[in-house]
């Protein structure tokens, strides 16, 4: 038994950290709980890029033996569980998984496993007859939560007088996946019965959100079936796919306007007593494109609030005739300043210098103002004029992730 912090845990297979085997299937088993007496999350079992749940086992015996000393223990604090390596060198870890998220990595196992290349297993039919032999590389876990949209499948398998199947497939409840043939080299000499190197398979199957039950089923030369092998797997919604749907269904509540809102809101707008002169100040250098400053313009035209105007300071060396800019609207509020330094910051600081507003907003190219975006900054103001500062942004993403627009004023941050 160790104790390490407040956590207790036995790792009591294998016995040696350092041991070579000559199964390729090596089981591990034990207990572990924390200073509380509460089993961890979960048990994993990890190697190379791979790792697999330990399945859970009560432990009455661990119960009585720490009620001696004092302590109150779950009972399903134990752990066991059984995965297949490749040959050769590898290092296998036991981690602890707690319930906050938290990993503590129990033990660490360095194993040389020194097999035959390939192992089969008796193969029965459902009346337990001996129709074959077979192996299943992937998937080893009876439960499969991967994040990819798709699970393979692949291994190897002979009827009894070593001939390969006349088909291998995944079938789901609604759906069959034939697998590939696939040729496996040496075979023949670990088990001289095989006929034929043909007697692999790899295939895969679409996965759900859902877990849904998979099953691989073989059908030999002789027309006899046999079942190989049954799972669930699921698709696993990562946490970032999360945010981004929680991110949309928030913007589609709140950054868009629905039934009467708008005109509710804007019939409040005329009754407003202080109606503050905004100057938004917009930068445009060389590297920024007329589609992104047409946008943000149009974006400005658009505002419910009308007190406002646009200084377009160019920089670096930026030209942008009167004429790019026909079609936005809002010409009488825009003037355009030429300035020679290449700095963007520079720019903003001299648009700053020319505002008549008495509040300033910065824009940059390509950034867009939803349209009541300035009523929001409006409706602030009218509680309280002594606000110095009224900060509101917000990015709509792509399902990528990818920031594709920028919208600003969804929620406001007041300074005095």
């Amino acid at each position: 038994m160790n104790q390490n912090r407040s956590f207790f845990f036995s790792i009591e297979s294998p016995k040696h950290r350092f041991h070579v085997v000559r199964e390729r299937k090596i089981c591990f088993s034990g207990y572990f709980f924390d200073g509380y007496g509460r089993k961890a999350n979960q048990i994993l079992i990890k190697w190379n890029d791979k790792q697999v749940i330990a399945n859970r086992v009560d432990r009455g015996d661990v119960q009585r033996l720490y009620a001696q000393k004092g302590m109150v223990v779950e009972q399903a604090v134990g752990f066991e569980s059984c995965i297949e390596l490749s040959r050769g060198l590898k290092e296998v870890e036991v981690i602890a998984e707690l319930s906050n998220g938290e990993k503590i990595k129990l033990k660490k196992f360095i194993l040389y496993v020194w097999s035959k290349k390939y192992c089969l297993d008796p193969l029965y039919n459902n009346k337990h007859q001996l129709v074959g032999y077979y192996n299943i590389e992937k998937p080893l876990e009876k439960e499969v939560v991967s994040t990819q949209h798709y699970i393979e499948i692949s291994g190897y398998v002979v009827d009894k007088d070593g001939y390969p199947p006349r088909v291998v497939q995944i079938k789901t409840p609604t759906r069959k996946y034939p697998c590939q043939q696939i040729c496996r080299q040496g075979i023949q000499k670990d088990y001289p019965f095989v006929k034929d190197t043909r007697c692999g398979f790899a295939g895969y199957a679409f996965l759900e959100d859902i877990p849904k039950q998979y099953s691989i089923e073989v059908e030999f030369l002789s027309g006899q079936v046999a079942e190989l092998a049954t799972f669930f797997a699921s698709l696993k919604v990562q946490e970032d796919r999360r945010e981004k749907e929680l991110y949309q269904k928030w913007f589609s509540c709140y950054g868009q306007l629905m039934g009467r809102e708008e005109e509710l809101l804007r019939g409040r707008l005329s009754g407003f007593v202080y109606k503050p002169f905004f100057s938004i100040i917009m930068g445009v250098g060389l590297g920024d494109r007329l589609e992104g400053v047409l946008a943000s313009l149009r974006s400005v035209v658009g505002q419910w609030y009308e007190r406002w105007e646009v200084l377009l300071v160019l920089y670096g060396g930026r030209k942008l005739a009167i004429e790019e800019l026909r079609g936005v609207g809002g010409e009488d509020k825009l003037r355009i300043i030429e300035l020679s330094y290449p700095e963007k910051v520079k720019a903003k600081e001299a648009g700053l210098r020319e505002a008549c507003g008495e509040y300033c907003m910065v824009l940059d190219s390509g950034e867009e103002l939803v349209a009541h975006a300035l009523y929001v900054f409006v409706e602030a103001l009218q509680g309280d004029k002594a606000l110095d500062l009224l900060f509101g942004d917000e990015d709509r993403r792509s399902d990528g992730g990818r920031c594709t627009v920028r919208y600003s004023s969804l929620g406001l941050i007041m300074i005095y």
